[in-house]
């Protein structure tokens, strides 16, 4: 009930009634440091799949936060001008995150060099990364996704055709 979850916000248990010189021992507390997930998203002009000195971040891109499964969206985020997005004040646990490719971009291709605070995090088809494990007070800056241009497959072309009886 909404009482109950307001209880729950401020450390506050249901009521308990004790007989007199009754014990119990079942009522405890738990805390936890909110954990955190971010980082950026990048124009990977090369293709490599690393985020180069040369490269920029790229604004207006949609960020999803997932639950561990990627079957349900629990927040979703807009890279700031510079491309950086973050999801804060998380509960430790297991999260995907999914990035939403701008019109005429694909992502880059995943997992690419030696270093995970500069390569592309999601799978270059879905734009889902794999699962984040979080521990208490964790904050992970290196979920990234490099974006490319998608090459103009537009064709255009002509048929000749005989025009023996020439109307046109």
């Amino acid at each position: 009930s909404r009482a109950a979850w307001g209880r729950w916000q401020v450390g506050l248990t249901a009521p308990i009634t004790l007989a007199a010189g009754q014990t119990d021992l079942t009522i405890d507390a738990g805390l936890y440091k909110p954990a955190s997930l971010g980082n950026l998203v990048f124009c990977d002009a090369n293709g490599n799949g690393v985020l180069d000195s040369c490269e920029s971040g790229v604004s207006g891109v949609t960020v999803k936060l997932l639950n561990s499964t990627g079957s349900s969206v629990l927040a979703t985020t807009t890279t700031n001008s510079a491309g950086q997005y973050s999801f804060t004040n998380l509960i430790p646990g297991v999260y995907e995150v999914q990035f939403v490719a701008p019109s005429g971009t694909s992502f880059t291709a995943q997992g690419k060099g030696y270093n995970n605070a500069i390569d592309s995090n999601p799978n270059a088809s879905t734009g889902i990364t794999g699962p984040i494990t979080l521990s208490c007070g964790e904050n992970d800056c290196t979920i990234d996704a490099g974006l490319i241009k998608t090459p103009n497959t537009a064709k255009s072309g002509d048929l000749r055709v005989k025009d023996s009886n020439h109307n046109g």
